[in-house]
C-alpha cells in the first residue's frame, strides 16, 4: 500500500484515492479500536488561532485519537466511509505522536498518557480549524453529511479563537500579503463559523481562547474535556500544562496597523459576539 503519510500533516489525496481498496480493508481490520467511539470532535475556526496546542493535548488523553490537520470533511468528500476516516485519524494522530506535530514555531510532542486502564478510544476527531471553515463556508451541506455518517456517534464542535488583530497579523506575515488581504481572508471564517454555530445544539458547542487557554492550560483543558466527556487526572493535566508556552505572542504588535484598519476590524469584531471584548489593545 502507497504511504499516506509522506507529509508531516496532510494526507495526500492522489495517494489516498490510489490506496482506496487497502485502506478498507486496514480499516475493516482494525474495526475493533473504535467501537466504543462516543464523539467525534471537529475544530473549527481560523488558521493560526491556537488550535494545534489544544488537538495536540487532547490527543495525549488516553481515549482520545485526534487527527493532525487530516481534514476531515476532505476525507468524507473523496468517498470514504466512517469506519475509514476513524482509521486515517486515527493513523494521522498516531503519526504526529511519532514525528511531533510541527508548526511555523513550535513542535509539539506531548507522550501518549493513561489511568491505569485500557486504552479504548472514546473521542476520535481532527484538528483543523481553518480548512474546516473554508469548507463550510463552501458548502454548508458538509455538516449534515458528517452528521449523518457519524450516525449515533455525537458530533462536538470546539472553537478556537484568538484576538483577531494577531490572527490577522500572523495571516498575513504567514502569506506574505497585506493586512487588507489578510482581513478579507479572515472574516469569511468568522461567518462560516456563526453559520454553523446555529446549526449545532448548544451542548454540542464550545467556545474557547487562545489566551484564556495559555493563561490557564489546566482549567482549560480540564473544561474542554469535560466537555467532550473526558475523564482527567492530575497526571494528565500536568504533563500538558507544562507543555504550554507560558504567554500568548502579540504579533499585532509588529504589524503596519493604521487607525482605519484598527477601525475596520473593530466595526467587523462587533458583529460576532464570539469575538466580543477583542480590541487592539485588549
Amino acid at each position: 500500500m502507497v504511504d499516506v503519510l509522506t507529509l508531516p500533516n496532510r494526507y495526500q489525496p492522489a495517494d489516498l484515492l490510489k490506496s482506496k481498496a487497502a485502506l478498507r480493508v486496514k480499516s475493516l481490520m482494525n474495526q475493533g479500536r473504535f467501537s466504543d467511539v462516543r464523539a467525534f470532535c471537529l475544530f473549527i475556526g481560523y488558521p493560526r488561532s491556537g488550535h494545534s496546542i489544544v488537538g495536540t493535548l487532547l490527543d495525549a488523553h488516553w481515549h482520545a485519537s485526534l487527527g493532525n490537520e487530516a481534514d476531515a470533511l476532505g476525507l468524507m468528500e473523496m468517498g470514504f466511509g466512517k469506519r475509514t476516516l476513524f482509521y486515517l485519524l486515527d493513523e494521522s494522530a498516531r503519526h504526529g505522536r511519532e514525528h511531533g506535530r510541527e508548526t511555523t514555531f513550535y513542535t509539539y510532542d506531548v507522550p501518549k498518557t493513561d489511568d491505569g486502564g485500557p486504552q479504548t478510544i472514546h473521542v476520535v476527531g481532527d484538528k483543523a480549524g481553518g480548512r474546516t471553515s473554508k469548507r463550510l463556508g463552501a458548502d454548508p451541506a458538509l455538516l449534515d453529511k458528517l452528521m449523518d455518517l457519524l450516525g449515533p456517534v455525537t458530533l462536538k464542535v470546539i472553537h478556537v479563537a484568538r484576538n483577531p488583530f494577531d490572527n490577522i497579523t500572523t495571516i498575513a506575515n504567514r502569506r506574505q500579503t497585506s493586512l487588507e488581504d489578510a482581513i478579507e481572508y479572515y472574516f469569511p471564517h468568522s461567518n462560516a463559523v456563526a453559520a454553523t454555530r446555529d446549526r449545532i445544539d448548544d451542548a454540542n458547542w464550545l467556545e474557547a481562547r487562545h489566551e484564556t487557554f495559555i493563561n490557564d492550560p489546566r482549567g482549560e483543558l480540564d473544561r474542554i474535556c469535560a466537555f467532550l466527556d473526558l475523564p482527567t487526572n492530575e497526571s494528565y493535566l500536568t504533563t500538558c500544562a507544562e507543555s504550554v508556552y507560558k504567554k500568548p505572542n502579540k504579533s499585532r504588535e509588529d504589524g503596519p496597523w493604521s487607525d482605519a484598519l484598527k477601525a475596520e476590524v473593530d466595526r467587523r469584531i462587533g458583529q460576532y459576539d464570539f469575538l466580543d471584548g477583542y480590541t487592539f489593545d485588549s
